[in-house]
């Protein structure tokens, strides 16, 4: 996150109470190629299915936006 500067640098100490940044809402779009076994896993609404290795995720008009990559082999069974 970074600081907002409006007539100098506006930075805040982290609170655990309330919102302590200066973010307004924006349009999120990655676009990714991971290597295979990995997949991809976001905040969008529906995520690519597992075993994808590439592809586009993307949001409209939000605070925050989430994405993990994690190794994963489709289909294989931990047990």
């Amino acid at each position: 996150m970074l600081a907002e500067y409006k007539n100098g640098w506006e930075k805040e100490d982290f609170s655990l109470t309330g919102e302590s940044y200066h973010t307004d809402y924006s349009d999120f779009t990655v676009h990714y190629k991971v290597p295979q076994g990995y997949s991809v896993f976001s905040s969008v609404e529906q995520d690519a299915k597992e075993g994808t290795n590439n592809g586009t995720v993307s949001m409209k008009h939000i605070k925050e936006f989430y994405i993990a990559i994690v190794f994963y082999e489709c289909g294989k069974d931990s047990s």
